[in-house]
């Protein structure tokens, strides 16, 4: 006798005692005290597996190994999600190369590593200019996004990041890295937006929370980057490694689908289905789970309301009251700062800050649970 654990489209688990009968072709279910009280899992049963009576009246039932096999290449497999997750989320390496740029950069370009002198009035703007660039590039790819797709946008940031890059190796005048540093923030802005909303689009409701966390880990692993690389090289050779990024990104996203949401968004249905086959990796559960996106959209039009009178509603004031205010109190902790000039802050060279950074990124491997994300935004906000 033993004990058989089915697993049925990765959700519930019947233990049924077992016997193996008939060599190693047959195996007996005794499911004398066992029912199924879950109405959709009768149905299912019923459908998938004929030998499976919705009522479960019989004492035993003797089936072959093979019947045995529930799906499992119809249950959801994310090795894709994850693989997809890690790729576009180099976007957010690529903005904390451009956070973590002027650390190094900073001592570097007032040693005169440029040709023409660079003040310290000319690196706070250095510095300054790079979230200027991100507050224009946040609305603007909000507003195109769903026009140009997800991937497109994403490929087509890569053309500024890069340009902005070279500006600021190449630069003949400070006005040169200005532009450089807009051209930057503009692309990170931008990602910042359109990256998390792609994410979120193409994960399993079991795993968001957790490919959520990846843009911000990468983020501090760009920061990482550049202040390892600014401990060892000129300012010329840290910004060729930092424009290397992006480049590697723009390849990279030949291997990323488009959202099947977008696909959707167009009326695409057969593009949606292949999209959504490709990241749940299962030909059994895609038309369920096509057909609620399919009327998720259709409630979001049919909902959709002004700018103005969306905000009149209690719950979108509340919303916005909430994520509003905790914006304002990050920024206002002065993060930012601390990354743009942390060598000049701790007086240390910017390979002792990476070590640092090392430290603080352990956080990031073991993301919180839904449960645990209050408790952990207070524990941060009273250290």
């Amino acid at each position: 006798m033993m004990v058989l654990l089915i697993n049925i489209f990765g959700k519930n688990e019947l233990r049924v005692p077992a016997t193996m009968s008939g060599g190693t072709d047959s195996i007996q279910f005794d499911i004398s005290n066992f029912t199924v009280e879950d109405q959709s899992l009768k149905k299912k049963l019923s459908e998938h597996h004929t030998l499976f009576d919705a009522k479960i009246l019989a004492k035993t039932i003797s089936v072959s190994l093979e019947e045995i096999n529930l799906d499992k290449e119809q249950q959801p497999r994310r090795g894709a999600q994850y693989l997809v997750a890690v790729i576009v989320t180099v976007s957010g390496f690529i903005i904390g190369t451009t956070l973590g740029w002027t650390s190094p950069a900073g001592p570097m370009m007032k040693n005169k590593q440029y040709n023409f002198p660079v003040t310290e009035e000319n690196i706070s703007w250095i510095a300054a200019l790079m979230p200027l660039g991100a507050m224009i590039g946040c609305p603007v790819m909000a507003a195109v996004v769903d026009n140009l797709g997800r991937k497109r946008t994403m490929a087509f940031l890569t053309i500024p990041t890069i340009i902005g890059w070279v500006t600021i190796i190449w630069a003949s005048s400070v006005t040169w890295i200005y532009v450089g540093r807009a051209l930057t923030g503009f692309a990170s802005g931008s990602y910042s937006v359109i990256v998390p909303l792609y994410t979120s689009e193409i994960a399993d409701m079991e795993i968001r929370g957790t490919l959520g966390t990846y843009f911000q880990l990468q983020m501090f692993l760009g920061i990482l980057y550049t202040y390892v690389f600014g401990s060892y090289v000129n300012v010329f050779s840290l910004s060729t490694a930092c424009a290397l990024v992006p480049t590697v990104f723009a390849c990279l996203l030949v291997l990323v689908p488009e959202s099947p949401i977008y696909y959707l968004m167009r009326a695409d249905v057969e593009n949606a289905r292949s999209s959504l086959r490709y990241f749940r990796q299962s030909l059994g559960n895609v038309e369920e789970e096509l057909e609620a996106m399919q009327v998720s959209l259709v409630r979001a039009e049919r909902d959709r309301l002004t700018l103005t009178k969306a905000f009149q509603t209690a719950q979108a004031k509340r919303g916005l009251s909430i994520g509003l205010g905790l914006m304002v109190f990050q920024q206002f902790t002065g993060c930012n700062a601390v990354i743009f000039y942390a060598t000049t802050i701790f007086n240390v060279r910017t390979r002792a800050v990476a070590y640092l950074g090392i430290l603080g990124q352990g956080q990031h491997i073991f993301p919180p649970t839904p449960s645990q994300k209050k408790m952990s935004l207070l524990i941060i906000i009273i250290y």
